[in-house]
């Protein structure tokens, strides 16, 4: 898979013009609002779920200590912005990602009948990588998921296929946190 230009997996250091000046590509930015309009797109969000959607990623950050996000890792961002969306427009798969009851090729067919192949590969990737291994009991073979949903054929190298959405989240299973993140927001 080839790097877009602006995925270097460096955390941001503030808001979202600052994610365009730290990967010091003037594409960056544009391909990330590319992917979320994708993803909005997919999931028929109508401009009012879109508008929750958002003010749920909002209330997410807000609920936390300003300090804690100062440095906030670019999957950390788009992936509270897939399980926000998700919550808003598909709120049965959004639950089963909570409950960790579904698999990572049932979430991968989920995005590929939403958006098709091409944009589902994209936030697949970032999702197989926030979920890591904690959501089963094996360990996940990333090259037969990515695979059997046709995001690859072929050779696989795991470092370069993953490796920038891997660094991306800053390490450790992010999708679990995220979620609970959302849920405690929705409490206030």
């Amino acid at each position: 898979m080839k790097q877009e230009p602006g995925s270097s997996g460096q955390p941001w250091s503030g808001g979202l013009r600052s994610a365009e000046a730290h990967d010091r590509s003037p594409l960056a930015f544009h391909y990330r609002i590319k992917n979320i309009v994708e993803l909005a797109m997919g999931l028929q969000m109508p401009p009012r779920q879109i508008q929750e959607a958002f003010r749920i990623f909002g209330h997410t950050f807000a609920t936390e200590d300003p300090t804690k996000f100062a440095k906030l890792y670019w999957c950390i961002g788009v992936g509270t912005i897939m399980l926000a969306m998700i919550r808003v427009s598909s709120k049965d798969v959004y639950e089963r990602i909570g409950k960790a009851s579904i698999s990572h090729e049932e979430f991968g067919r989920f995005l590929t009948e939403k958006m098709g192949t091409k944009a589902a590969d994209w936030w697949f990737r970032v999702y197989l990588t926030g979920a890591s291994r904690r959501w089963e009991e094996e360990t996940v073979d990333a090259h037969t998921v990515l695979r059997n949903l046709k995001f690859v054929n072929g050779e696989f190298n795991p470092h370069q296929e993953l490796g920038q959405f891997s660094e991306g989240w800053g390490g450790g299973s992010r999708i679990p946190d995220i979620f609970d993140r959302i849920e405690t927001a929705q409490t206030f």
